[in-house]
């Protein structure tokens, strides 16, 4: 019976810890998709919108 409560035990341990990396990984993959289409739509402002946008950034200072 201890052995196979140590097993159980296991097992339930070993999926948790896979769910967790699971979701991490997901997460980070999210994290960097959204990133790129961050910078993509960054890249696609002209330099006189980048610059009110900088300029409205330094007046909230």
């Amino acid at each position: 019976m201890d052995q196979r409560y140590k097993q159980v035990n296991a097992v339930t341990f070993k999926t948790y810890i896979k769910s967790a990396i699971d979701q991490s990984v997901l997460k980070a993959q999210l994290k960097k998709s959204t990133m790129g289409e961050l910078k993509q739509t960054f890249s696609m402002l002209s330099e006189a919108v980048l610059y009110t946008l900088v300029a409205k950034g330094a007046e909230t200072e």
